[in-house]
Parts: C-alpha cells; structure tokens; sequence
C-alpha cells in the first residue's frame, strides 16, 4: 500500500472529483496534516516525514477506534512513569535505567509519529531515531555506568531540543512559545548531563519526570475533549484550538520545565565558582633540602588571624610513610605582644576538609573551619601560646592526599612545628601540646604515636583526641551504607589508591557510580559544589562500593593505619553519644583495646552530643580541654579513666 493512501494523498496526475491539479504536487490537508509547501528541498522533507508518518497513522486510526477511557489509560502511563521518576528518583539504579529508557523510546516514537507535521521532517525524524537508539543502548546495556548514561542522554536531548528550536519560528505565536519553552530546557538539560556527569542522575531524573507528565496531561486531555475521535495529534503538544485548560497546563508545566534547567544551570556556575587553587608559594622549588622540618620560605598570612595576632604561611619539607621527601605546608599564628620567655605551641591537626590539593584549610577564606574548636584555638592565642595548623601531605603541596594516612598526617605536623621554629622573631618553647578533631583526631594519635622516634627533640607533653577517626576499619564498616558512605567514602577510596599501590579503584567502587566517586572524592567540604554530592547521598539508595571496602588490600590497609602504638605523652579522647559518623561503640572499642594494652588515658563521653557539636563552642569539652590543656603545660598528673 502507497503510505500516501494511508493519508488520503492525491497522486499527481490523478484527479480527485474532478479537480485539476497544478503542476507541483500537493498534499491535501486530512485531519491535522498540513500541505507540503512548495520547494525542493522542503517538498523532499516533507515526503520522508509523510512517508514515516503514514507507517504510524495506520496504528492511529486504530487508537482512534478505542473507547476514550482506554485512550485516557494510555495516556496515564507517562504520567505514571513520570511521578515515579521524580518521587523516587534514587530508589534503585537498576529502575531509574529503564524507566529513562522508556522515557526515551515513548519520545522517541511520538517525535516519529508527528514528524510528516513538522517544520523540518527530516530534523524530528533523526531526533527521533537518536532517542530510540538511546532507549535501545541504554537497556541493552547490562552495567551502564552514570558517565555512560550521561552522554547517550545528554546528547538525546541536545539532538532533540536542537530538532524543535530550528522550527519554533516557523509556527504561530502560541506554538512558537510553547515549542521555544521545552526546547530550550531540553538543550540545558542535556549540556548539563554532558558537563556534570555526577549531577547527571538528578538532572536527567527532573528533566524526563516533567517532559512524561507534560506529554501524558497532554494526551488524556484530549482523549477526554475528544470522545467521538481522536484528534490527529498524539504528540502531547496543544493544537490552536484544543481547550483554554490544556493549552494553559502544557505552557505552565514547559515553563516550569524550563525555569528548572535555568535553576540547574544557574546553580553549576555558582557552584563551581568557588573552588581555590594553590598560588606558586605552594610550588616547592627545583631543589629543598633532604632533611624534614626545613623551612623552605614563609610570608605574611592574614586570613582569619585574630585581633592580637599575626601569621605565617610556610613552606617546609616532611617525609611520607615510605620515607620519600615531600613538601608541606602549614599556617603559624602567634600574639602579638611581646613575650620574655618562649611561647608553648598547640598543634591543631584538623579535620575532614577533602581529599585534593585544594582542600588545604590554608586557601580557606577561614582556615579554622566550624567542624574544629574554633574558640578554644583562639582562646590560645590570648593566652600567650602559638598555633601551628599543618594541611597535611598533598593539600596546597603536590603529590598523594593524606586522608586517613596515620603516617603521612603525623610526620607533616611534627615537621609544621620543626619548620615554625625556624622563623626569624619567634622564639618557641618546645613544649607542645597536640589537639585534632576527626580526621584531625586520628592525625593528633599518629602524632603523639610517632613523636619519640620521629621528633624527639620536641617535648609532646599531651594529646587531645576529639571524635577521632581512630578505628579506620570501623569507621569505614559504619559508612559501607547510607548518606554518608557516598560523602567520605570516596576520599577514603582515593587517598588510599592514591598512597598504596595495591589497592586499585576498581576493585571497590560499583563501576555505574564512578563518575560520582570521581566529582565527590575531589571535593572539599567547605566548598558549595559539596551540596550536591550531599544532595546525591541523601537521595540514592544503596552502597557505592560494589565490595566490601574493609577486605583485600584497602581492608589490610585500614587496619594497619589504626594508631595502635604506645604514647608516652598524657592522652585525652573525647567522644559525643550521638556521633553518627565515628559511632561510640566503635569509639568504646578502640579505647578499651588501648586500655587494655596498657596505654593510660582520659576518655569522656559527652550526651547527646554528635560529630560537629561535640566540638561547638557551647560544648562542655571545650571547657574540658582548656582546663586539661593548661594543666599539661603546667605538668600536672594526668587523670587515668583505664584504671
């Protein structure tokens, strides 16, 4: 059958009743289909979309013979697919791939189904195809990756947002509009798929929910307009005289549509703006001497120095755990009132900050972040004493991150305070007293662990533990699953593969979510963009590790970066009741094993306390620190809970 009988089309030189046909051919109007338009180039377009058109109006007419309810019904399914995506876009991975994959094919068949009606046949008709092929690669893929999914879908939407905004201006006023509105969210949409791949699941999740329930609104409106026959339009875009309340309801949702993508996109350079980069001071020279603790260069700091104070900004050399020379970097800041007698020195080891170069708390606007004892280092300050805040190993200095490294952390805190000795005018004590919190809390064991033997000449005389990450075993088991897992896993992951070279990447992370372990493991808690991969943990479900990231090597290593050692210096461990990150039991293991090993201690529990508040400045630790600080300073015995 000639697909233009399918249509109604009068063959040239054939006809119809009488009437005499012109010498171009021409296309009668039937139902909603329009004339071909005189030239070439458009009349060949028009017939490869007449062509294809007539292969679907065949299935048309048949839906058009059905009962409105059951056209109602069919028009239900978008919607349905639609809702599910955007209430429960996260559920499962697995069904979020096939529900994206059927959002592609039904979009796909209707841009098909309407492309004889196009501006441009030929453009709908490939958009079209590309969405169709999308949907196929997208199932036929057993493991698709979130990157993989990102660019088959991202390219889907660029191809067919590009397809409707060629013929936007070669429609009415009130289709230009409406056209214009949902092709540029799908072309937004799709760049920010392509440029944001860990983003990718929440934009393309919104983008298809929205565009399913717009096109499935559609279509049950018109199946309840038009009970006698369905009209010849089954593309979910509202003819000129389809009802006041179906236009209005298909404007409003491709506004909305579209004022997301402009949110989203809004939202990617704002977040992306504030991403610091180390200047050349972090740069270590050609050559820097092979003994840790040199100072190699300092200049003034001011960020975030107290009233009564002043800074440095140091460069200095340190070694790793493979005894490797390394360069680090580090913050000083001292009284500025003069003092006879040289000043005690608090080392701040801190906390999770990220695990990249440009996560060192020194390129902070705020280099004493909220997740540490804000006050109480200032408070130190005031009392006449020098902080000495190091970055830790491949924060601001090149090479590996440190995070989680016992090793690594201790030895560049030791060799911040060596360098700060150095500084012309500073006259420092060697008495030294080791404070961290978290990731700054297993940093401060390994510090006190390592002193005797790496440091000796400096006089550790305690070390103040608050929610330290010390079971990294345990801490890792706690973050197999939930929110947090895909927010400190991934730093874990890469600090590890990055310092030892049998743990590989692969052989932990679910090979789907790497693109999300690749964007969340080089980001830094402070900055904006983390609102996304916290966004991203709240609402995926299950574990982004794909085995269990405490066996094997990455298992092996953990325990072995677990501060086990004696420390002869007084010890203080500090641990909130509600902590949700270092959980108490966890917390009340690790002390007992030390306790029993004979290491004495001060360990105190505070209730209802979690990870960042137990180190609040309303806290009762601070208190508790300050007064345990001062009585190590001044030698007094240390108080014993073991006993």
């Amino acid at each position: 059958m000639d697909p233009r009988d399918a249509l109604g089309v009068t063959r040239r030189g054939e006809p119809d009743s009488g009437t005499v046909l012109d010498h171009e051919p021409t296309l009668l109007r039937v139902g909603s289909v329009p004339a071909v338009r005189r030239g070439r180039h458009r009349r060949v377009w028009k017939g490869w979309g007449v062509k294809l058109e007539a292969v679907f109006t065949r299935q048309t007419d048949r839906l058009r013979g059905l009962p409105w309810p059951v056209r109602s019904v069919l028009g239900l399914v978008p919607i349905a697919l639609g809702v599910i995506v955007l209430l429960h876009p996260f559920d499962s991975l697995t069904l979020l791939i096939i529900l994206i994959a059927a959002c592609l094919a039904i979009d796909g068949i209707a841009r098909l189904a309407q492309s004889g009606r196009a501006a441009i046949p030929l453009l709908q008709i490939l958009a079209g195809v590309v969405e169709i092929v999308a949907a196929v690669i997208v199932v036929a893929w057993p493991v698709i990756s979130i990157l993989a999914l990102a660019i088959v879908v991202g390219a889907s939407l660029i191809v067919s947002g590009a397809a409707d905004l060629v013929g936007v201006f070669r429609r009415g006023a009130r289709r230009r509009a409406a056209s214009s509105l949902l092709a540029l969210a799908l072309v937004i949409f799709g760049i920010l798929a392509l440029f944001w791949q860990d983003v990718s699941l929440i934009v393309i999740a919104f983008a298809f929910s929205l565009q399913m329930i717009v096109f499935g609104i559609g279509v049950v409106a018109r199946a309840i307009r038009y009970r006698d026959a369905m009209p010849g339009r089954g593309d979910g875009h509202e003819s000129a005289d389809s009802p006041l309340p179906v236009r209005v309801a298909g404007m409003v949702g491709r506004a909305l549509l579209l004022a997301l993508a402009f949110v989203a996109l809004g939202a990617s350079i704002v977040l992306h703006q504030d991403v610091p980069q180390p200047s050349a001071f972090y740069t270590p020279p050609a050559s820097v001497p092979s003994q840790p603790g040199q100072l190699i260069r300092s200049e003034p700091y001011t960020q975030a120095v107290p009233d009564g104070a002043h800074g440095w900004l140091i460069l200095y050399t340190t070694t790793d755990l493979n005894d490797t020379p390394a360069v680090g970097s580090a913050f000083v800041m001292a009284p500025d009132a003069a003092s006879a007698t040289p000043r005690q020195v608090v080392l701040w080891d801190h906390g999770t900050q990220g695990a990249d170069v440009s996560c060192a708390p020194t390129l902070l606007p705020e280099p004493l972040p909220l997740t540490d004892p804000v006050k109480a280092m200032k408070d130190q300050l005031a009392a006449g004493r020098v902080l000495v805040g190091p970055d830790y190993p491949g924060m601001g200095t090149p090479g590996p991150q440190g995070y989680l490294i016992g090793e690594d952390e201790g030895r560049s805190a030791l060799d911040a305070v060596r360098a700060a000795h150095q500084l012309p005018g500073l006259s420092l004590s060697e008495q030294t007293v080791v404070w961290g919190h978290s990731q700054g809390g297993q940093a401060a064991l390994w510090t006190g662990m390592l002193a005797p033997g790496y440091a000796p000449e400096l006089d550790i005389v305690g070390v103040a533990a608050a929610a330290p990450a010390a079971d990294t075993t345990g801490l890792v088991t706690a973050l197999q699953n939930g929110a947090l897992a895909k927010v400190f896993g991934p730093l874990v992951v890469r600090a590890y593969a990055e310092t030892y070279p049998d743990v590989k990447v692969e052989d932990y992370i679910d090979p789907r979510l790497m693109a999300i372990y690749q964007a969340a493991s080089r980001r830094c808690l402070p900055e904006k963009s983390t609102l996304v991969t916290v966004l991203t943990a709240q609402t995926m479900q299950g574990s982004m590790f794909s085995a269990d990231p405490t066996a094997g090597p990455l298992g092996a290593r953990l325990k072995q970066n677990i501060p086990a050692g004696a420390i002869e210096a007084p010890l203080f461990i500090a641990q909130g009741t509600a902590d949700p990150l270092v959980l108490p039991a966890v917390q009340d293991a690790y002390v007992q094993a030390r306790c029993d090993a004979g290491q004495p201690l001060e360990y105190k529990k505070y209730q209802g306390k979690d990870h960042l508040s137990v180190v609040a400045d309303d806290s009762p630790y601070i208190h508790d620190l300050e007064s345990w600080t001062e009585d190590r300073f001044a030698g007094e015995a240390a108080p014993d809970s073991c006993q």
